[in-house]
């Protein structure tokens, strides 16, 4: 399914191999015509997009606040990297900005997800990382 949910992708947005090689300004759309992608659609789309550009970039930096919006995407990117759906950067730096806005149980929560990006290490843990 992996495999047909990608070869639709790539053929509805231009993403593959050769359009990793050369800059493409267009981006895939997130609404069709009969509304929003279903979640494992959303991923997919962010997986793709991961592997036909990620390469290209040895450094990636994630800002994180925390909050649950970045949280979940840094969650995400975590994930695809730990599954091996996105290709490894040389270093992942997270840059977290605690904007003393958030309720104390997502402060609780970003300080718990920094405790475990921290104890997955470097590459012997497979995910690169700095956390700041």
């Amino acid at each position: 399914m992996r495999q047909a949910g990608e070869a639709a992708i790539r053929a509805n947005t231009g993403y593959g191999q050769a359009a990793s090689r050369r800059r493409r300004t267009q981006q895939p759309a997130l609404f069709r015509g009969d509304g929003p992608l279903a979640m494992d659609e959303a991923i997919e789309m962010t997986a793709v997009s991961l592997r036909a550009y990620g390469e290209e970039h040895g450094h990636w930096a994630v800002a994180w606040s925390g909050g649950k919006d970045s949280t979940a995407t840094l969650t995400l990117l975590i994930h695809l990297l730990e599954e091996g759906r996105a290709p490894r950067p040389r270093s992942l730096t997270v840059l977290y900005a605690d904007t003393r806005q958030e309720l104390p149980p997502l402060y609780a929560a970003a300080l718990g997800v920094m405790k475990r990006l921290r104890a997955m290490g470097g590459p012997r843990a497979g995910v690169p990382r700095s956390v700041g």
